[in-house]
């Protein structure tokens, strides 16, 4: 991967500004455009989820197995996707005004007009973030986040079957598609891609593996959340709290991609807490929150939810953006992956909340946790035991292999990269190789020559 250009303070604000275009509520926008509790129609993101799960099935055949995906964030492309989301506006419209029956009907049909403009807005802005390295990148998508939040904040005002609703909505769509097609222009210019297609095999038993812990999270987050969603689910938005959240996830993001270690340790440290952290804090959440003896602490129970969803929203896109780099293919189908996961587990939640009673929910929210926890203990275990079998190569050391294939680094070259990637000073490479530090210097400078970065810092966004 190609990092992007370089080119002083004010041009890297306007490319950050631009990359973070990407809103991860945009679909939750539309929760309250044309439908409101009392109009009897509670569940319309029952069928979004659905159409974003058929759609991103669909582009998920095409990528794994075929390895296409004709989209690219272009103008036409933009242009195309912005007359869906105002088609489904028009579409979703025409059903309130028609009422009843039939109207309904047409709404459930902006609903499918919705999540299939979503899944196809999201697989774009993907192609633009798999290319940026991860201090830009985790930099992007938190912005993106604080973006959401405030636009959703701004927004969350019942206005139903009013148009200047529609004219918002439709304005800030149009302005998240502008910079996408202006973030593509900007990266297409000086980053390559991993394009081929991952086949069957290597998709289900490397990739998906490697992804687990994302996926997992992401049915046990959907799960709980389709399991709770019911009439009174838009009444309970927080924006103050949400809006908290989300800068507070920003921050700890910012400090972590720029100030922190950057080594692939720290990462998959980092991967590994976030996502049973995350979900502990949403899950725990929803169960607390539907105790009668926490009717008090609805603030406490508000602020978790958020920050583990805040948290949730950002790792999930940049775990999987990083496996893929790690893996030589694009994240496109890992990412469509992710979304048939949650569609399903989302839709699962909300059919078994219909068969059970109210007072049933905190038990079987507490044994979805307990079962999360269980797969997290029973896939720590099974690392524990594959490392120290040594059953499975270190990640530093597949991500050096594949570096040394492309660039051309001779087999010492190679592991000295993966010692650089483990974050040793050349004092211990040398212990390690039983070279000396000397020896070391001239193989690290080979390295950057033919990588074509100049410090460890930049290597280490390349590798990933």
């Amino acid at each position: 991967m190609s990092p992007l250009p370089r080119r002083g303070p004010r041009a890297s604000a306007l490319r950050l500004s631009c990359l973070a275009g990407y809103y991860v509520y945009a679909y939750i926008f539309f929760n309250r455009l044309s439908f409101a509790p009392e109009v009897g129609f509670h569940y319309h993101p029952v069928f979004v989820q659905a159409a974003m799960m058929l759609c991103a099935a669909v582009a998920l055949a095409l990528l794994a197995f075929r390895g296409r995906f004709d989209l690219r964030p272009d103008a036409r492309s933009c242009l195309a996707l912005g007359a869906l989301f105002i088609v489904g506006v028009a579409v979703d419209q025409a059903g309130l005004v028609m009422g009843g029956q039939g109207g309904l009907a047409v709404q459930l049909f902006a609903c499918m007009l919705f999540g299939c403009a979503f899944v196809l807005y999201t697989l774009l802005w993907v192609q633009v973030y798999e290319v940026l390295p991860l201090p830009r990148l985790f930099a992007a998508v938190s912005c993106a986040l604080v973006l959401s939040a405030l636009a959703r904040a701004v927004t969350y005002v019942d206005m139903r079957g009013q148009g200047v609703w529609c004219v918002a909505f439709c304005a800030v769509m149009a302005l998240s598609l502008t910079m996408l097609n202006r973030s593509f222009r900007i990266v297409s210019a000086g980053a390559t891609r991993s394009e081929g297609p991952l086949g069957r095999e290597r998709f289900a038993k490397g990739l998906l593996f490697t992804l687990r812990g994302p996926f997992a999270a992401a049915a046990a987050v959907a799960f709980g959340t389709g399991l709770t969603w019911g009439e009174a689910a838009v009444e309970e938005y927080r924006p103050p709290i949400a809006l908290a959240a989300a800068f507070l996830v920003c921050a700890l993001n910012l400090v972590f991609g720029f100030c922190g270690r950057n080594g692939p340790k720290a990462r998959s440290a980092l991967f590994g807490a976030v996502f049973p952290l995350s979900t502990i804090l949403l899950l725990a959440s929803l169960v607390l929150g539907r105790f009668d003896g926490a009717a008090g602490l609805p603030v406490l129970f508000d602020a978790m939810y958020y920050v583990g969803l805040s948290l949730f929203e950002v790792h999930v896109l940049v775990a999987i953006i990083v496996a893929s780099r790690g893996s030589g293919v694009s994240s496109l189908a890992p990412f469509a992956a992710k979304m048939v996961v949650y569609g399903a587990g989302f839709l699962a939640g909300k059919a078994l909340s219909f068969a059970l009673d109210p007072a049933s929910l905190p038990a079987v929210l507490t044994a979805v946790l307990l079962a999360y926890l269980a797969f997290n203990v029973v896939v720590l275990a099974v690392n524990q035991v594959s490392d120290a079998a040594g059953s499975s190569a270190p990640v530093q050391e597949a991500i050096s292999m594949r570096m040394g294939e492309r660039y051309g680094l001779t087999p010492r070259e190679k592991e000295v990269l993966s010692c650089l990637l483990e974050g040793r000073s050349y004092e211990g490479i040398g212990r390690t190789l039983f070279i000396s530090s000397s020896t070391v210097k001239t193989h690290v400078k080979h390295i950057y020559e033919k990588v074509g970065v100049g410090s460890r810092d930049e290597l280490i966004d390349q590798a990933f």
